[in-house]
């Protein structure tokens, strides 16, 4: 029995050498959104739900099988979350809150990839992710009010910000879980375009925290496989 696994390992561990294996570097810009089944609001402030522009950079190995089957696996650093906007109107005053959930993750996807013809795959395949730190901020522009009157408002707001930002740190589900699912393009033999859209499976923060909050996003970048 141990000379056939012994065998068998030999053979599988001789079958993946024989196939091509890649390392690589990639990064470019991320879209995400909040995904939530609250309404959500600011001090009676009813705010519409925004895209939030960042940048993702990381590390992938890929694993071919065989000329159409593969494995990838990567490890990005992501700059996530959503941002908010709603105005704020009282007796013909009015004035524009924009909020910012910001998210920094370091994530893991794994991906099973087919390749439709050599320099073509599509992709699928669950990732974790780790949440390193959140931050909320928020900000009154562009009103008809004074500007002592905004200033104070935002100096108010940063304040209460700043104290409910350490409660949801204490509360950050760690780890959570995504599903991704993409298409990417080899040209050169080297160069890589990938695009890809991630869904959140599981809630960012613990049961603690009344909040039902998952990322979603798109994200579009560049990579070079050595």
């Amino acid at each position: 029995m141990r000379k056939i696994l012994l065998v068998g390992a030999l053979a599988l561990f001789g079958a993946m050498n024989a196939q091509k294996s890649s390392f690589g570097i990639k990064g470019g810009y991320i879209n995400s959104q909040i995904n939530t089944k609250e309404n959500m609001d600011f001090e009676q402030v009813a705010l519409d739900k925004k895209g939030r522009s960042d940048f993702f950079i990381g590390l992938f190995f890929e694993q071919k099988f065989n000329e159409k089957i593969a494995v990838q696996i990567e490890g990005l650093y992501a700059g996530l979350g959503g941002k908010y906007q709603g105005q704020l109107s009282e007796s013909g005053s009015y004035a524009k809150l924009n909020m910012d959930f910001g998210y920094e993750q370091i994530v893991f996807p794994i991906s099973l990839k087919y390749y439709v013809i050599p320099e073509l795959s599509v992709y699928a395949g669950p990732n974790i992710s780790i949440t390193t730190s959140s931050k909320i901020k928020g900000e009154y522009k562009e009103s008809n009010l004074p500007p002592d009157v905004i200033n104070e408002a935002n100096q108010e707001m940063a304040s209460e910000l700043h104290q409910f930002n350490k409660v949801l740190n204490d509360n950050l589900a760690k780890p959570t879980f995504g599903v991704q699912f993409g298409v990417d393009y080899t040209f050169m033999n080297a160069f890589v375009v990938d695009a890809r859209y991630n869904l959140g499976v599981s809630k960012i923060y613990k049961k603690d925290v009344d909040s039902s909050l998952k990322l979603n996003y798109f994200q579009v970048g560049v990579g070079y496989k050595f």
